[in-house]
C-alpha cells in the first residue's frame, strides 16, 4: 500500500485532517505528523508527504521548506505539486498579475501612489492567511505605516464570499458564506454555481495549472453578483469536509483516492 505522512498542524486544522485520515486508511497506509512537532526521523521511508493544514505559513515556513527538501533529495512525490504558475511568483504577488490580465480580480496596486484618492483601503500581509494581519482604511491618506511586504487593494463589503474546489481540475464542489463579513467566513453552506459562475472559477484554475492536487479558488461576491478573485488557494487550503454532504464528500474522497494513485503512478 501506498505510505502517506500528511503534514499538518491539527490545532489550527480543527481536526480536519485527522477525519481526512480516516477516510484514507482503507485504500493507504497514513500517518499524521504535526507540523509544530519535530520531523520525525523516518520520514523517508513514507511514498507521498500530503500537505493538508500545515499553516500559518509565516510560522513554519522553514519547516515547510526542510519536508519538501526532504522529499525532492529521497523521490518523495510531494502533494498538492510544486508546479503551479502562482508559485513563479513570490507570496501572493501573482495577484498583481492578474489583476492586469484578468477580469473578475479585486483591483489591486502595486503602491499606494497608484491607489484611487476617494476608495477604502484593504492591506493584507504577503505571507497571511485566514485573514491575518489584514486591516481596512477609510482612505490611503490614513496608512501610516511601509507596505513593502503587504498586497494593497481596493476594499469592497462584499455580500458574500464563494470558494471553488477542484482535483486535478476536475470540479468537485463549492461553498459560499451565510452571511456577509469577516466574522461569518467559516459558516459555510454547498451551492451549485450556474455555467458562467463555474466558467470564471476555472479561467484562475486553468491558468495556475497545477498538474495534480487540490485548487481552492476564493471570490468576494458583491451585492450586484459580480464575482472578484480573492486568492488561489492551492498549497495547504482548508477542504471545510465536515460541512459537506455525505454524497459531496463521498465524491471528494473517491477523487482525492484516484488522484493520489494516478500521481503515484506517474511519478514513481
Amino acid at each position: 500500500m501506498i505510505k502517506i505522512l500528511l503534514v499538518t498542524n491539527e490545532t489550527l486544522g480543527e481536526g480536519e485532517d485527522s477525519f481526512l485520515a480516516s477516510l484514507l486508511k482503507d485504500d493507504f497506509i497514513v500517518e499524521l505528523y504535526d507540523v509544530s512537532q519535530d520531523i520525525p526521523s523516518d520520514c523517508t521511508n513514507f511514498d507521498i508527504f500530503l500537505f493538508r493544514n500545515a499553516w500559518p505559513e509565516r510560522i513554519y515556513d522553514r519547516k515547510i521548506k526542510r519536508l519538501i527538501n526532504i522529499a525532492i533529495k529521497n523521490n518523495i512525490i510531494i502533494y498538492n505539486s510544486l508546479q503551479q504558475r502562482s508559485k513563479s511568483f513570490s507570496l501572493k504577488s501573482y495577484l498583481y498579475y492578474l489583476n492586469d490580465n484578468f477580469n473578475n480580480v479585486i483591483p489591486t496596486y502595486k503602491t499606494l501612489a497608484e491607489f484611487p484618492e476617494n476608495k477604502a483601503v484593504l492591506i493584507k500581509p504577503q505571507n497571511g492567511g485566514s485573514s491575518y494581519g489584514v486591516k481596512i482604511f477609510a482612505n490611503k491618506n490614513k496608512i501610516r505605516r511601509k507596505l513593502n511586504n503587504y498586497i494593497i487593494q481596493e476594499y469592497i463589503p462584499f455580500a458574500k464570499e464563494q470558494s471553488y474546489f477542484f482535483i486535478d481540475k476536475k470540479f468537485c464542489y463549492a461553498l459560499e458564506t451565510i452571511a456577509p463579513g469577516m466574522d461569518n467566513r467559516w459558516e459555510l453552506k454547498e451551492f451549485t454555481p450556474n455555467r458562467k459562475m463555474l466558467q470564471i472559477a476555472k479561467s484562475f484554475m486553468k491558468w495556475n495549472n497545477m498538474p495534480y492536487g487540490i485548487d481552492r479558488i476564493d471570490f468576494g461576491v458583491t451585492s450586484e453578483g459580480l464575482m472578484l478573485l480573492m486568492e488561489i488557494e492551492s498549497d495547504r487550503s482548508y477542504l471545510s469536509l465536515e460541512e459537506l454532504s455525505k454524497s459531496t464528500l463521498e465524491l471528494v474522497i473517491a477523487e482525492l483516492k484516484k488522484s493520489i494513485n494516478r500521481v503515484f503512478i506517474n511519478e514513481t
